[in-house]
């Protein structure tokens, strides 16, 4: 019985194309969040390489202007952003309140995977500089996947 009330539930979702839109505003996240994680990555490699920033730090620092740039581009380009109970200026807000909150929590995650790497002796043939690189590209997804739910919740529901 389960199963048969499952498959009428999934036609019904797809005959309403709300699978539809939500793959393609998914693909099209992607797309703008991979403009923001270029954005991002560029200066955690900056602030790392260059100033020699812990994992935590850099990430904290490198993560607010790629938020804004895809917050920006998402609110106007792919999400049906409604003017709701909230202006934009304070769904900003939110969203950049939400990002330091997921920051400090990635960067410390970030900082205890890059020293697990390290001591589990990958260090003897990858350097603190690629480790570094490696536990920034291995949280990524977590993080793409978390921000599209936010950036969905603030634009179209509240």
């Amino acid at each position: 019985m389960c199963l048969e009330r499952r498959k009428r539930w999934m036609r019904s979702v797809r005959r309403s194309g709300v699978c539809e839109a939500a793959f393609a505003q998914g693909r099209r996240f992607v797309l703008i969040s991979g403009l923001g994680w270029l954005l991002d990555f560029g200066l955690y490699v900056w602030l790392t390489a260059g100033f020699g920033l812990c994992v935590s730090a850099a990430n904290f620092l490198s993560a607010i202007p790629a938020l804004t740039l895809v917050f920006l581009f998402s609110t106007r380009r792919i999400f049906a952003a409604r003017q709701g109970r909230f202006s934009l200026r304070q769904k900003y807000l939110a969203c950049l309140a939400y990002q330091c909150v997921l920051a400090a929590g990635v960067s410390l995650l970030e900082e205890r995977l890059f020293f697990a790497v390290s001591a589990a002796g990958w260090g003897t043939w990858i350097s603190a500089r690629e480790m570094k690189l490696f536990v920034k590209c291995a949280v990524t997804p977590v993080t793409m996947i978390c921000n599209f739910i936010m950036m969905k919740f603030l634009t179209e529901r509240l």
